[in-house]
């Protein structure tokens, strides 16, 4: 799949540079990190949708190309991956990821390929603009993860003291920084943020949502803790919320994304 086929103008190089500038490649140790962080996203995408397609790559391989954001030799079922998937949303690396399957099944990019990928990933032109916006327009994708905290049959809300978006409220989190998995990146927020007994049990959900400015994939860990234990050191406010109190507070966009699934946990 080819990052871009636009001609190869000055203002394009200068986008082009600047979006691959914001991934940190220049040594053998971040690469490690790019490799590790790129693995743990799509080797449980490659599974999900190998069983449903039915076709399983013979081997997965990493690099560092600018030129396509993956490719695949059909003959020795061998798929390619950059390491600059990592600047895009879930949601985008998603749909690389079953581009690159539907080719073991249908080479080329005709009708037949395009129903075969549309059929296991009916968002592909969502995610292609998306892709497009990213990759020309300076727009940014954020990893963050976040923790759904249930104590009680209540779950935490923490309101925001700083930032454009001050005031609003949240789950606990933040971002992920290169080379962090999304569990890696939550334990040291939860740490540094509102230290305290709080044990991250396993991943919930994942919420894709486009801010006006950017794109937010926010990996949702249920979690369990001592709440005398905890100490809110930048939180404005924090709250125990019930299932009818949920709406009491104003959410953040993309968290709103998480509260009718979380429903069940608090009854």
């Amino acid at each position: 799949m080819q990052i871009c086929d636009l001609m190869l103008s000055r203002e394009y190089i200068r986008k082009r540079e600047a979006f691959f500038s914001r991934l940190p490649l220049s040594s053998a140790a971040e690469k490690k990190a790019a490799k590790r962080q790129l693995q743990a996203i799509v080797l449980p995408i490659f599974e999900k949708y190998s069983r449903l397609m039915g076709v399983r790559p013979s081997k997965i391989c990493f690099r560092p190309s600018k030129s396509r954001w993956g490719s695949c030799n059909y003959r020795l079922g061998h798929i390619n991956l950059s390491y600059y998937l990592l600047l895009l949303p879930y949601i985008c690396i998603e749909q690389v990821v079953v581009h690159e399957l539907s080719h073991l099944l249908k080479h080329g990019h005709g009708r037949d390929f395009y129903a075969v990928h549309d059929k296991f990933f009916p968002a592909r032109k969502q995610s292609e603009k998306l892709i497009k916006d990213i990759f020309l327009k300076g727009f940014k994708a954020v990893k963050v993860s976040a923790a759904v905290i249930v104590h009680d049959g209540r779950v935490l809300a923490t309101q925001r003291s700083y930032g454009p978006h001050a005031g609003r409220w949240e789950f606990p989190g933040g971002k992920i920084e290169w080379g962090e998995l999304p569990a890696e990146a939550l334990a040291r927020e939860l740490s540094e943020e509102m230290p305290g007994e709080i044990k991250i049990c396993s991943e919930y959900d994942v919420v894709e949502y486009t801010y006006p400015d950017f794109h937010i994939s926010m990996n949702c860990f249920l979690c369990n803790c001592k709440p005398e234990t905890i100490v809110f050191k930048e939180h404005s406010d924090a709250r125990w919320l019930g299932l009818d109190e949920l709406d009491s507070v104003g959410w953040l966009p993309a968290d709103t994304g998480v509260l009718e699934k979380i429903k069940p946990l608090l009854k």
